[in-house]
């Protein structure tokens, strides 16, 4: 008995195995069939309008032919009459919206097939739109836009992502014969990353909208989807010595003392200067070097770290969505300490060795490069010797920062950016909401759903209590 239980327990185990692994690999195999043949769909060029209207039409030629088999008299021909009249004008619309949209779509084909047909798409010159949603700026030439129709596009980015159709708005006015459409649109996207297109399509439609004919375009482009403003406080950083006395600064900046602001106690030496803490922990007298005031005072050093001690949150939307809160407020802090004229060095953990200070562009690009990580640790990474600022985020294990805070200068500057300020409306009456109510299918609603069910959640909470109540105990640090 024990051995048939045993053999059919066995059973089950290998047949559930089985199961699970064939609808995992079904899945699969359904999504990549999707990926392929979602671009094959793109040129049908019947639109969900056409089908509804070809069906009215239909619905309409059936009651003129029962009409006609009616007996005779003239409210029976009046009706016959006006419902000809009304299927010849729906059917003309039909007509003339399929020719208007025809002969424009052949015209490019007929270009595109010559290789005379020049597109070309990127961010426009001040990259923000009002709202803060970065603006594209796409030219295509020669082309002859639908009569009272619609020029609109799709793009495909990083191989198997595309993007919604989408109408731009057109910068070079209305003409029915224009020889190059130059428009501008607002596209928002899920990260603050690098993307790249890798394809695109043209679609002409009628005034209606009956009809779609699409036509891909030969559009290869790079480009950052960059962070927006953010408004931050005041940061005040200190600032070391330049290597080479040729920056200048403005104002007089303050500078440290050798050997790290401290020095071994000497007769001649001041007492009310011996560093007391310092003495405690190693028991060695050593006093404070004073800082002195500099106009070459302009190297800043700042270390942005990406360390996440909770993994299982890197990918998901939550984790996408810390990181594009987290970049956007190092954006502004970089732009604000720029700014204020200092030579700013930034040092990532994925690229910890920069050669010289870099311009607002390039750490532009090194703030949109990073990910979480889990290779590089916060201690291993940082050098407190020269960093003027640490900037961290609530997925740093408060142990580590504990650590730094320990060994670092008196001068230097630990910011935190909290994540949780991000994703909020985790009371009652929001999980109420999101219990009974469906919500609004967009990004956000979706980081808030993961977070909502994170089992990191708690932890990450915690953890980012504890650096807060750090942080509130040390001086020279900043909560945002």
């Amino acid at each position: 008995m024990k051995f048939y239980i045993l053999k059919n327990s066995y059973a089950y185990l290998i047949f559930n195995v089985q199961f699970r692994s064939f609808i995992y690999l079904s899945g699969m195999a359904i999504s990549f069939m999707q990926r392929k043949t979602r671009p094959f769909l793109f040129y049908i060029p019947f639109t969900v309008y056409f089908s509804i209207y070809i069906i009215a039409l239909f619905l309409l030629w059936l009651l003129v032919n029962k009409q006609a088999h009616l007996p005779e008299s003239s409210f029976t021909a009046i009706i016959t009459l006006l419902l000809k009249v009304t299927f010849a004008t729906a059917a003309f619309f039909l007509l003339f919206s399929f020719i208007t949209t025809l002969i424009p779509f052949v015209y490019i084909w007929l270009v595109k097939k010559r290789g005379k047909l020049v597109c070309n798409f990127g961010l426009t010159e001040n990259n923000q739109s009002a709202n803060g949603i970065p603006q594209m700026a796409l030219s295509i030439a020669p082309v002859v836009k639908p009569l009272f129709g619609f020029l609109k596009f799709r793009l495909r980015y990083n191989h198997e992502n595309f993007s919604p159709k989408f109408q731009p708005i057109s910068q070079s006015g209305f003409s029915i014969f224009q020889k190059k459409y130059s428009a501008v649109f607002s596209w928002q996207l899920p990260e603050i990353r690098e993307y790249a297109v890798q394809e695109g399509w043209i679609y002409f439609e009628d005034l209606f909208q009956f009809f779609s004919f699409a036509l891909s375009l030969p559009l290869q482009e790079q480009f950052n989807y960059p962070p927006g403003q953010k408004n931050i406080p005041p940061v005040s950083i200190p600032a070391n010595k330049t290597d080479e006395d040729n920056h200048r600064v403005d104002e007089l900046k303050k500078v440290e003392g050798e050997y790290l602001n401290f020095k071994h106690f000497e007769g001649q030496d001041d007492i009310r200067r011996i560093a007391w803490p310092v003495y405690a922990r190693s028991r060695e007298l050593v006093v404070r070097i004073p800082e002195t005031l500099d106009t070459y005072a302009s190297q800043v050093y700042v270390y942005t770290s990406c360390y996440s001690g909770f993994p299982g949150e890197n990918n998901s939307p939550v984790g996408k969505h810390f990181l594009n809160w987290y970049k956007t407020i190092i954006w502004n802090l970089i732009k604000d300490i720029q700014e204020k004229g200092f030579r700013l060095t930034m040092i990532t953990d994925q690229h910890p060795h920069p050669d010289d200070p870099q311009e607002l562009t390039e750490l532009q690009s090194l703030i949109i490069t990073q990910e979480w990580q889990l290779a590089l640790s916060l201690t291993d990474f940082v050098h407190v010797q020269n960093a003027s600022a640490i900037i961290i985020s609530s997925l740093c294990p408060v142990e580590q920062v504990q650590d730094l805070m320990y060994r670092r200068k008196e001068t230097t500057l630990f910011i935190l950016v909290k994540l949780s300020t991000v994703i909020r409306r985790n009371h009652l009456l929001h999980l109420l909401s999101w219990l009974f109510i469906q919500q609004e299918k967009n990004e956000i609603e979706k980081a808030r759903t993961a977070w909502t069910l994170s089992l990191n959640r708690l932890a990450i909470l915690d953890n980012e209590k504890k650096l807060q109540t750090l942080f509130q105990q040390n001086s020279k640090t900043l909560i945002l």
